[in-house]
């Protein structure tokens, strides 16, 4: 028998996905506080809340692309929390207004190099934090959809979390 084809390794990987995505909606669900997620073909998008110090709470719309997944780190950002639901598979992710303000800690809206825009939480998951990392690698088998969206929700529940780019416009 020989090596599974292309079309065979992608359905298998699609499938682990999928399986991380289901798990995501259960954990999301159980906690019965936010929207459930939703796949649009190989993005995953999920309500994320930030809390300021205040308390006060501010609510994201966190993209995960997931098409390059095992051989390249997920693609992550954010959307338009308003956004048309439609619009959502294709928006661009990486505009800095619907990024949180951590001030350049974890979330580099203004990033000296190119990309400018992009999510650096350590350990590494989003694709530019390789490119900027370059002695960490991968690792698909230690990152799931629900580690990666964990990893945003304590971000956003640091002390370093001061609110909404759009706030600062």
């Amino acid at each position: 028998m020989g090596k599974p084809g292309r079309l065979a390794v992608d359905i298998i990987y699609r499938q682990l996905i999928r399986q991380q995505f289901e798990r995501l909606v259960q954990e999301v669900e159980l906690e019965g506080v936010l929207p459930s997620p939703v796949m649009l073909g190989r993005r995953v998008i999920t309500a994320v809340d930030g809390i300021r110090t205040s308390g006060i709470s501010d609510r994201y719309l966190l993209a995960i692309d997931t098409d390059r997944f095992p051989i390249e780190a997920f693609d992550v950002g954010f959307l338009d929390p308003s956004s048309d639901p439609l619009s959502q598979q294709t928006a661009p992710i990486k505009n800095p207004m619907w990024f949180p303000d951590d001030g350049e800690q974890r979330f580099k809206t203004v990033f000296p190099k190119e990309p400018r825009v992009f999510i650096c939480i350590e350990p590494g998951f989003s694709r530019e934090y390789f490119i900027f990392h370059l002695n960490d690698s991968w690792n698909p088998h230690y990152w799931s959809l629900l580690e990666v969206v964990r990893q945003v929700r304590n971000a956003l529940s640091s002390n370093l979390y001061k609110g909404p780019m759009w706030e600062k416009q």
